[in-house]
């Protein structure tokens, strides 16, 4: 967080709170007050509130508990702003959560959001309105790509996640989805009979509309929410369940850092990335090669067709059908003779790999990039026809579109 940001905050929680304190409609001593006093003893260093005395003795003297208020008001006003840490610490949890109980709001905040964030959103931190709506946009097509992706028949904990962010979206709000009814289930009118994967490609559709449709002026609670989301949703799809993109630092405004440059589009600060999920070095590294000491170093030409292969064939296949597992890319003259290959193979020019999908089948996989890619070879490679030990593609600059078939037998063309 930025620590302009985080001061204006603090000073606007200062300035709240000591407006609805002496506000407190109950005339007598209240648990609020409880709270209010336990604010206090954290504002000024004090020893917490002993069990069974009424808050703000030890505080101040015997006086009504209007002026106990008032004189509670003034304390805050003047120490709040005074934090200098320049992160959230959980004194600016229990200022935010005193607000929200004293103004009769929900004390849990959203997924994702913030303190102060969702009370106050952004003063300081101004993002461009073109730039909100590039968020908002990647978001909503990154949580399509996310959900439509998905290889399942059933539910999953990500249809849960974007089940609730759908009807979290939505204007107005849903109400949570009853524990017997599965995801997307009541969004749509539909035929009980419809398949799921119908009912989840239109949540995901749904999704990536309504991210698209936040209509707030600045980056608030409702992206908040989004960036959250996506993230818990990444994980479980991209990571196998793995915590790998954490929540989201307090430094950093909703979605910043979740979509870096693409490499595919000429912006490319790493020239080690391909692709967004792909790097140079998984395409050449080899277990042949660094035993028995070969260089596999592609020249640029030949790294300028790994990133085509990439960017054309391997990211979209990726983005589709998830994490894809490259068991050979790019050769050198010296490897491919090392492992037998033909002198003119589409690996040694960087425009071949050799691909085992995680998430789905490699006849799936295979299939898919028939419907979808251009490429020039697509071979499946020993296993059986159905499920083929791994998927040879290629593309090249006279795409052939053939499809082979490799086993002990030799190779042959097929169909898919």
């Amino acid at each position: 967080m930025a620590l302009t940001q985080l001061q204006d905050w603090r000073r606007l929680a200062a300035i709240t709170l000591a407006d609805i304190i002496p506000r407190i409609a109950n005339p007598q001593l209240t648990t609020l007050d409880g709270s209010v006093d336990d604010l206090l003893r954290k504002l000024v260093n004090q020893p917490p509130r002993p069990v069974g005395r009424a808050p703000y003795v030890g505080l101040f003297g015997d006086n009504s508990v209007s002026e106990l208020r008032r004189q509670a008001a003034n304390v805050v006003r003047r120490f709040l702003p005074e934090l200098s840490a320049p992160d959230l610490v959980p004194l600016d949890e229990d200022a935010d959560r005193l607000i929200r109980e004293i103004r009769g709001f929900s004390t849990t905040r959203p997924t994702g959001v913030l303190a102060y964030e969702g009370l106050y959103g952004y003063t300081v931190l101004r993002v461009s309105q073109a730039q909100i709506q590039q968020f908002r946009r990647q978001a909503g097509e990154r949580l399509e790509q996310l959900i439509t992706g998905i290889d399942s028949e059933v539910p999953t904990p990500a249809d849960n996640l974007a089940d609730a962010l759908v009807r979290a979206l939505a204007q107005p709000p849903l109400p949570p989805r009853p524990s017997n009814r599965p995801p997307y289930a009541g969004l749509f009118v539909l035929p009980n009979t419809v398949p799921f994967r119908e009912l989840r490609r239109r949540g995901a559709d749904t999704l990536n509309l309504f991210v698209r449709l936040i209509n707030d002026t600045q980056l608030g609670p409702k992206d908040a929410v989004v960036d959250a989301i996506l993230r818990q949703i990444t994980n479980l799809l991209d990571f196998g369940g793995r915590d790998v993109l954490g929540d989201r630092p307090a430094n950093r405004l909703p979605y910043a850092g979740l979509f870096p440059p693409d490499p595919c589009s000429g912006n490319n600060p790493d020239p080690n990335l391909l692709s967004r999920n792909f790097t140079l070095f998984e395409m050449i590294r080899s277990e042949t090669a660094d035993r028995l000491g070969l260089n596999n170093t592609p020249n640029a030409q030949e790294i300028a067709n790994l990133r085509r292969l990439a960017c054309n064939l391997l990211q979209p296949a990726r983005d589709a059908l998830g994490p894809l597992r490259i068991t050979s890319g790019f050769r050198s003259t010296a490897l491919n003779r090392a492992v037998g290959g033909v002198p003119n193979s589409d690996h040694r020019f960087g425009y071949a790999a050799d691909v085992i999908p995680v998430n789905v089948g490699t006849r799936a996989f295979a299939e898919w990039v028939v419907r979808n890619a251009q490429f020039d070879q697509i071979i499946l490679e020993f296993g059986t026809l159905q499920n083929p030990s791994w998927i040879h593609v290629s593309i090249n600059p006279n795409n052939r579109r053939q499809i082979l078939r490799a086993d002990p037998n030799g190779i042959r063309p097929i169909t898919l």
